[in-house]
């Protein structure tokens, strides 16, 4: 499979019922003492080399909150809620760098006063001016995790953070224990969806929308379309144990064309082959689509991509709520 430059946008849309925002003052603009807002706690290292500060203008009109790390990093954790295994966590923030240094938000997880780890969002640099940042929770390597938080993070140089948001949400019923990253769609850094990537034949002009329309959960879906020939949109290639059993399972909502799941088969020169599952009628409904995977259709591949394809003049499909696992034989 050849990749593909695809034309990619952002939809936004009012959702009906917004979900409740657990962060506490997420728009900067009640009362601050001493650069932090009540609720909020700070972190860093060295201790002491970090400033707060709330400053104006922020990303929209009014205030934001600005943190000068002159040393390693620094931050602030917003708020933290306990952990429902019910409950999928979206965070995400506008974060705008200034100077040197990167920026990011970040779901943390915790147990009791022990900080065990984080899923960030990627880094955002001074060259990308305002940018909306979000990511998801990936607890399955916290299996210990007790409570769960919305972090700010700067590291070495200067950020300013706004309109925050720290939704929980209904949690996909096939999100417990699953291997990939982003299978959910909600992570990313403005139009531009994180991990994996995309294929297609040369010439073929595609468009990939990272969109609330193409939501089954959660507040993101991608929604895919071709022009031609396929389009496939596949996951960060995982390890192969052939001594184990691996199941992929999503959403697919097609309206024209060809649409599926598949796993893509690989070794380290790349690409050997694929499995894909039975396509969905272009009805225009949800069909949840599975497969188990059989590795000896690739005898020699030593990693596995899950991936969401389209194909057929004009396809066009949703997916949303991706899921590879593995069990025991």
């Amino acid at each position: 499979m050849a990749t593909c430059a695809i034309g990619m946008s952002l939809i936004l849309l009012t959702l009906a019922g917004e979900p409740a925002n657990l962060a506490p003052n997420p728009t900067l603009e009640a009362p601050v003492t001493d650069g932090l807002p009540t609720g909020w706690t700070l972190f860093g290292s060295p201790e002491g080399s970090y400033t707060p500060t709330v400053v104006e203008p922020g990303h929209t009109a009014g205030h934001g909150w600005q943190m000068d790390a002159r040393g390693e990093y620094a931050g602030a954790v917003v708020v933290k809620v306990p952990l429902r295994p019910d409950q999928l966590y979206l965070g995400g923030a506008w974060v705008m760098v200034r100077g040197t240094g990167s920026a990011t938000v970040k779901i943390d997880y915790w147990r009791g006063d022990t900080w065990l780890g984080d899923s960030s969002a990627p880094s955002v640099t001074a060259e990308q001016g305002w940018q909306e940042v979000r990511t998801a929770d990936r607890r399955a390597k916290y299996p210990e995790a007790t409570e769960v938080a919305l972090a700010l993070l700067v590291q070495g140089g200067q950020a300013v953070f706004d309109d925050l948001f720290f939704h929980a949400l209904p949690r996909p019923d096939n999100d417990a224990g699953n291997l990939l990253v982003n299978g959910t769609f909600e992570r990313g850094v403005g139009t531009t969806l994180s991990d994996g990537g995309t294929a297609c034949p040369e010439g073929e002009k595609p468009t990939l929308n990272w969109t609330a329309e193409a939501a089954r959960s959660g507040l993101r879906g991608v929604r895919l379309r071709n022009d031609q020939g396929y389009f496939v949109l596949f996951s960060e290639a995982l390890p192969l144990d052939r001594s184990k059993v691996y199941t992929l399972s999503g959403w697919v909502r097609a309206r024209a064309g060809y649409a599926t799941l598949k796993v893509d088969f690989l070794d380290d020169n790349g690409w050997l082959g694929q499995q894909a599952a039975e396509a969905v009628a272009a009805d225009g409904q949800w069909t949840r689509v599975s497969l188990v995977v059989d590795p000896t259709l690739q005898p020699t591949a030593t990693r596995l991509a899950a991936a969401a394809v389209v194909d057929g003049a004009g396809g066009d499909a949703d997916v949303d709520d991706l899921a590879l696992h593995v069990a025991e034989r």
